[in-house]
């Protein structure tokens, strides 16, 4: 321990001596860290954390696919909705969705929102109950069910002041008249981030609600997404088995509209990050490069520096010192540079990534999950020890190895040049002392 202190006590005087050195170190490695650290937490807030619901795992999306046409992944209609809730076994429950814009007048400015057309299930399958008032029931959701609306905590804060006697007033969404009956709980903003407003989908399995179609269409009618939650010890492979039947009989008894269609099932996590993996994770990997770039950057200033010392060391040596306490000095010395470039390379991502968040797409989900959180922090210092490690051994194994006889030899002629230049200028004074004696000078 005494001389862990003593090297962190020389290394950081040593430093200090060569400040313009340690600076543009610090804030070569402050970059690459700081670009780290904030990609890191993007990825982390999309791609690593579990999505913010009870039980996420068990959390599904169902798809419509089509192999014989090339299409992977698309909506549902409301009549294979209704058959694959009440002909599969392997949902808790089941729920469907899309998301239009509403016009939003009457108490106040009008205002256009992102709302969200659902079924009934949908809050039972995210487990999410209201802070104020209630959820729709059974039949709000079915044809000529009353019209009501449930809105966000953010909208209820900001349109309505959150005033607790919003429940049972009514507003405008579309021109169509609605009831509040409830304030979802802050953070629900299921499907879409920013959805400030559900209101019932009052479908039917037979019959369209829109008079433009056609029942025999219906079926046809794709604009649903589905999404579930699996029943207690259910996996993603049973329910895929027990809908592929479900499909397989549709497509029996309605060829027309059901003929080479077939169900996907992904987790709801996968479906929802997608094809952003790829690209974030390629992101990420750039930024470690410029990382790496940097460390070898520093490595190379460290480098440079150190053959100014090799005599220094070599003297330590011949002295007897260590060899191996030499290289734990000069690693003590990157340590700190990489500590401190690790502090301002956090600071830099915690003031960066308010301006990620604002710049990014829209599309891009859970962003206002990106943060600097203890996880991002523990990844920034493990990517500073590293880097610590990285930069600073091999410069440290090079200059505690020197030429010792080459480096000796070069301070022994330094000296016995400045010996020599001292013994110059004494004969030069004693020539001019017998000038100065001869007479007449």
């Amino acid at each position: 321990m005494n001389h862990l202190r003593a090297d962190i006590k020389y290394a950081t005087r040593s430093l200090w001596n060569a400040r313009g050195f340690s600076l543009v170190a610090v804030l070569t490695l402050a970059i690459g860290i700081g670009a780290n650290a904030g990609m890191f937490s993007l990825v982390n807030a999309v791609i690593l954390r579990p999505l913010p619901y009870e039980d996420p795992e068990r959390l599904v999306a169902v798809r419509t696919a089509n192999p014989v046409r090339g299409v992977d992944s698309m909506d549902s209609s409301p009549p294979d909705y209704f058959d694959w809730r009440d002909q599969s076994d392997s949902f808790e429950e089941l729920a469907a969705y899309w998301s239009p814009e509403l016009n939003l007048t009457g108490n106040g400015e009008p205002e256009r929102l992102l709302g969200a057309v659902v079924t009934w299930t949908l809050f039972d399958v995210f487990a999410v109950r209201s802070q104020l008032g209630r959820l729709f029931t059974e039949d709000e959701d079915s044809p000529g069910g009353e019209p009501v609306a449930l809105i966000s905590d953010g909208l209820w804060r900001r349109r309505f002041g959150a005033d607790r006697s919003v429940i049972g007033r009514s507003i405008t969404l579309n021109e169509v008249p609605r009831t509040i009956v409830g304030v979802l709980v802050p953070g629900f903003e299921f499907p879409l981030e920013g959805t400030e407003v559900w209101i019932p989908g009052r479908y039917s399995p037979t019959d369209p609600s829109n008079p433009t179609f056609e029942a025999a269409d219906y079926r046809s009618f794709r604009i649903l997404g589905v999404v579930g939650r699996l029943g207690s010890g259910v996996s993603i492979d049973e329910v895929r088995a027990d809908l592929g039947t479900v499909a397989a009989r549709l497509k029996g008894e309605y060829p027309e509209s059901n003929d080479g269609y077939t169900v996907r099932v992904l987790g709801l996590h996968e479906h929802t990050v997608g094809s952003l993996r790829p690209g974030l994770l390629l992101l990420l990997g750039a930024v470690s490069c410029l990382l790496l770039i940097a460390s070898v950057n520093v490595a190379g200033m460290i480098l440079a520096r150190g053959a100014d010392r090799r005599r220094e060391i070599a003297i330590r040596v011949a002295m007897g010192a260590n060899a191996r306490r030499v290289v734990g000095q000069l690693l003590v010395e990157s340590s700190i540079l990489a500590l401190v470039g690790g502090i301002l390379g956090c600071v830099g991502a915690y003031l960066v990534i308010p301006i990620m968040t604002v710049l990014a797409p829209a599309s891009l989900p859970m962003s206002e999950a990106v943060r600097v959180d203890a996880t991002v922090v523990f990844y920034a210092f493990g990517v500073t020890a590293l880097t610590g490690v990285l930069f600073g051994l091999f410069p440290a194994l090079y200059a505690a190895t020197p030429d010792l006889a080459g480096a000796l030899r070069q301070t022994a002629n330094r000296l016995t040049t400045s010996a020599r230049s001292l013994s110059g200028i004494g004969s030069l004074e004693a020539r001019i002392n017998n000038l100065r004696a001869i007479p007449g000078l």
